[in-house]
Order: structure tokens, then sequence, then C-alpha cells
């Protein structure tokens, strides 16, 4: 009986055990956003990594491939609803043909391209989020300040240009002397507008604009 009762144990703890491992491992997953808008959320990724002067611009047209708008996007390899078969999200991602050239995008920005594919790859505009869900009570540097940054603006302003504001240290230098231009700019009052693509949506530029005020935090 006591043998019986052991095995028994064994077996419902081994079954449990199981079902842990199974629900652990089923939950262990990129992060996937939800709600994509492709005119101000994926366009200003590919004109600010992509279509720079001597790329993927509709001047240049390196390797026949321009990124400058949905349709020339589009042709350059996306397949809706499967980011893996998706060329251009491949070379984002690391893949055989490395784009940009300088190295992978941050994750946060791949997260939004693979995310808008996987939902279909939509021509999304007139879709401005900023009255969706704009959290501006808690604005740091990592969570909210950095993905504008690298989606907007860090494409053509790092390390090989004259203002780089590729991560925090390259951004708070340059803030010590331009926090009131670099405020003015964003929010499309100043002498250069930034992006010059357009101007970002207004959570972002309130969540940017706030974290500059209260000192720019390295947080």
């Amino acid at each position: 009986m006591i043998r019986k009762n052991i095995r028994f144990f064994i077996l419902i703890s081994g079954s449990a055990m199981l079902i842990f491992v199974l629900t652990t491992l089923s939950c262990k997953h990129d992060p996937v956003v939800q709600s994509v808008c492709f005119e101000s959320q994926i366009l200003p990724i590919f004109q600010s990594r992509c279509a720079m002067t001597g790329c993927h611009d509709s001047q240049t047209g390196r390797e026949g491939i321009i990124l400058t708008d949905y349709n020339n996007i589009m042709n350059a390899g996306i397949n809706p609803g499967n980011p893996l078969q998706s060329k251009v999200y491949r070379s984002m991602n690391g893949g055989e043909e490395l784009m940009p050239p300088s190295g992978k995008i941050d994750d946060y920005s791949l997260t939004l391209i693979r995310s808008w594919i996987e939902t279909g790859a939509e021509n999304t505009t007139n879709c401005d989020l900023s009255n969706v869900s704009c959290d501006t009570a808690s604005v740091t540097y990592s969570a909210s300040v950095q993905p504008v940054f690298n989606t907007n603006c860090v494409g053509c302003h790092n390390s090989g240009s004259t203002v780089n504001l590729d991560g925090y240290s390259a951004l708070s230098t340059y803030l010590t002397t331009n926090a009131t231009k670099l405020m003015d700019n964003i929010n499309y009052t100043g002498a250069q507008p930034m992006p010059p693509s357009g101007k970002m949506n207004q959570c972002n530029i309130r969540k940017a604009i706030l974290w500059i005020q209260s000192g720019y935090p390295n947080n």
C-alpha cells in the first residue's frame, strides 16, 4: 500500500512538473506590439535608418531598393503575415545581408516592424496614437525616450554624423548646450524641424520634452 502511494505521488508530481514546464515554455516569447500604425510608427524607422542620402532614398536607390514610402517598402520584400519570409525584416534582424550595414537596429524598432508585418503590413495612415494611450506620469529614458529617438532620429544622428543622438551619453552631452534647440526642433517650432520627414505624434513629443525639462536623467 505504501509503495502504491509513493508511485502515485511520483506520477502526480511528474505530471504537475511537466505541465509547469510546458506552460512556462509556451509563455516565453518576444513582446508583440498589438496596434501598429505604418505612417507614424513604421515609416519613420525606414526613413531614418534606410532611406538616407546615398542609400535607399529615391535618388540613390542602392541595389535597386527604395524605402521611402509604403509601395516601395512592400516591393522590397515584405510578406504580409510572415516576417521570417520578408527579406527586409530578415536583413534588419541580422540576416545574410545586414541592413543598415552599420549594425542591427534596436529591438524596439524590430518589434514594431515584426508586429506590423504579422498583422498584415497594411498602409495605415492618419492614425496618430497620441490620444490612445499616452502615459506621461512616469517618463524614463530607457522606456519612454530612447525608443522615440531610435525610431525617428538615430538613423541620421548617429556616431558618424555631426550631431550624435545615439545613446544616453551622446544625447545628454548634446543637450547640455542644445536642450531648447532640440525641444523646438522636435516640436516643429525651431529652425530645423526634426525629423524632416514629418512631425512625430504629440505623445512622443510630450514625453521627450518632459524628460528634457526634468534634467534628462539616465533612468
